[in-house]
């Protein structure tokens, strides 16, 4: 074990997560991409549409967390989704695409604003907020890109569905686990 790693504080993040059905099917095109590529690091979560993106949280602070995102998640409306087709970020990430939608824009500016305000998370990123359910990324090389990326480009997928829950996942340190999951409404 590094020197201070049981002193560091967990990793966590913000996300909503499809029904079971479109999760299954998802997460088959992650295996696939395994299987026949070999990049397997986004099978280490569960798919899912990520809110915050990845923070660091005092463990002893986590009860504070849930209970604001609990809060700010009682105050919100499920909306639809459409998932449809696929995209990507440079060489580097392959994804589904999330159709334009204005409530999943508004629901990550407003729990951002929320998580500053009662607990002082920063979430902000400095990129743009870019809904997607990720394929493959970090192990993906440039050189392997062009390969699974063809399979991908003119392939087509379509899934609907109604986003009725938040998830707070956390990294047990080896993958992503939902730690809890919050209605909307």
């Amino acid at each position: 074990m590094k020197k201070g790693a049981s002193s560091r504080k967990p990793l966590y993040f913000v996300a909503t997560l499809p029904p079971y059905m479109v999760r299954e099917e998802v997460h088959a095109m992650k295996k696939e991409i395994a299987h026949t590529w070999g990049p397997r690091h986004a099978l280490k979560s569960p798919p899912h549409i990520t809110l915050v993106p990845p923070f660091r949280w005092p463990e002893r602070d986590e009860e504070q967390l849930k209970e604001a995102l609990h809060r700010f998640a009682c105050h919100q409306h499920s909306f639809p989704v459409v998932l449809e087709d696929f995209g990507r970020f440079d060489k580097r990430v392959i994804y589904i695409r999330i159709r334009h939608n204005a409530a999943l824009a508004r629901l990550h500016y407003d729990l951002c604003a929320w998580l500053e305000q009662k607990v002082h998370l920063h979430c902000k990123d400095r990129r743009p907020f870019r809904p997607h359910m990720t394929l493959a990324h970090r192990d993906l090389t440039e050189e392997l890109f062009p390969r699974v990326w063809e399979a991908f480009a003119e392939r087509r997928y379509q899934a609907h569905y109604t986003a009725s829950h938040i998830a707070l996942l956390k990294h047990n340190g080896k993958f992503w686990e939902i730690e809890a999951e919050y209605p909307l409404g």
